[in-house]
């Protein structure tokens, strides 16, 4: 993580920036955020998937001193009663 360049980026004071995507060095793997399911009539629900090294935030912090990024991401799944869950 280059802090100057995030500094730049974020400025020097510690506040919530709005959604954006964050790309990390890491090796890309995909997993599931819930399970995968058939509704009524045959039609699929699919979980959400996460690909590592490009992450969809919905919100980002920069801590002041620059040792760590935190990222808020929102997952919505409508239930078939259309109730969502977050």
């Amino acid at each position: 993580m280059d802090v100057g360049l995030l500094h730049k980026l974020f400025g020097t004071e510690q506040h919530w920036h709005g959604s954006c995507t964050v790309v990390v060095n890491a090796d890309a793997s995909i997993q599931n955020a819930g399970t995968d399911t058939i509704v009524g009539g045959g039609a699929k629900a699919y979980a959400p998937r996460i690909i590592s090294g490009r992450i969809s935030a919905d919100a980002i912090c920069l801590l002041r001193d620059g040792s760590a990024l935190f990222i808020i991401q929102q997952h919505r799944i409508r239930q078939p009663t259309g109730e969502e869950i977050i």
